[in-house]
């Protein structure tokens, strides 16, 4: 019974994990927006061994327990979330783990863009082509292929 209540419990925790964003790249997210995730996550935990603990008869759920989880699941999964950011961070700073991008825009703003991709390196884009969408079209107006 203890070992389908795990795997129960784990399932749920993926779930959990899916909802709140955690298997979505965070290339670009901040901070705050990745630790409110986990914050979010670890309650949502914490709330299902609440509500399961009486129906379920989870004696090692108490509210000690259950403060203890929610503060070390919280700062486990925290510190551990911004250590792989910041790794991968300085392999992006050096080559690595780069996604190509292609980016198809109008004149100097898809230039910039292109332009601010490349300087930033820790973002982890490289610019392969800038496609100018005006030098596209041809005369009847009509975009031909790319």
């Amino acid at each position: 019974v203890n070992v389908f209540l795990f795997v129960g419990y784990l399932a749920c925790c993926s779930a959990v994990f899916s909802g709140c964003g955690f298997y979505q790249s965070h290339r670009l997210s901040r901070w705050n927006q990745r630790v409110g995730e986990v914050l979010k996550a670890v309650t949502l935990l914490a709330g299902i061994l609440i509500v399961l603990r009486w129906p379920l008869q989870l004696s090692f759920a108490t509210n000690r327990f259950l403060l203890v989880f929610l503060v070390l699941a919280f700062c486990a999964l925290a510190l551990s979330r911004e250590i792989g950011q910041r790794l991968l961070h300085f392999a992006r700073l050096y080559g690595r783990n780069l996604r190509n991008v292609v980016i198809i825009g109008e004149g100097l703003t898809a230039l910039a863009l292109a332009d601010r991709l490349t300087k930033e390196a820790s973002l982890g884009y490289r610019v392969l082509r800038v496609i100018d969408v005006k030098e596209l079209q041809t005369n009847d107006g009509v975009t031909s292929d790319i």
